[in-house]
């Protein structure tokens, strides 16, 4: 084999590429790099990348894998509203994996940076129709607090009215006498 035709190391296109392990790894799942039957990296992949190492890098952070927490976090919401949405949106995992963690077998979803970053638009549009429900329901609960005053007010008028004692039938001396006082 020629020295062309040879494949590189895995520290030799990280210090190439400037990655982490990890990234190399996923630029190897992607289809960024290519790996040779050997388990080295073909150059001519590599030499690619770093041609134009901007976009390589903006393609890998694209296929960056998150899990539900991290991906509600790009997303500024809840995990739970994350998940909600992801089962909405039809967005599937790209990889799913099951630990045994704190005695139980939990299921781990990881979900394409560049899927979760499309749904911002969609996350927008749902803050928005949240805050016009909110306004709507606002409104409404003012109207009915509003008759829930009207009517407190008409009963406790009508308490107070059968509470008052009766007045007493005018007395013939001329003392004065005022309805349910007392002297």
């Amino acid at each position: 084999m020629t020295a062309s035709r040879r494949g590189l190391g895995r520290e030799k296109v990280r210090k190439l590429l400037e990655l982490a392990v990890w990234e190399v790894e996923l630029a190897v799942e992607t289809g960024l790099l290519r790996r040779l039957p050997d388990r080295t990296f073909d150059p001519v992949s590599v030499n690619a990348a770093m041609a134009d190492i901007e976009y390589f890098r903006r393609v890998l952070a694209g296929e960056r894998r998150c899990n539900a927490t991290e991906s509600a976090a790009r997303l500024g919401i809840p995990v739970e509203r994350f998940k909600k949405l992801a089962l909405v949106t039809g967005l599937s995992p790209v990889v799913t994996e099951e630990l045994r963690k704190y005695g139980r077998i939990l299921t781990v979803r990881y979900y394409r940076a560049r899927d979760v970053d499309a749904l911002a638009d969609h996350v927008r549009a749902d803050v928005e129709l949240r805050s016009a429900a909110r306004a709507v329901s606002r409104s409404q609960a003012a109207k009915k607090a509003a008759q829930t005053r009207k009517r407190n007010l008409a009963q406790a008028a009508a308490a107070r009215e059968r509470s008052r004692p009766p007045c007493p039938p005018p007395r013939t001396n001329r003392s004065r006498s005022f309805c349910g006082a007392s002297r």
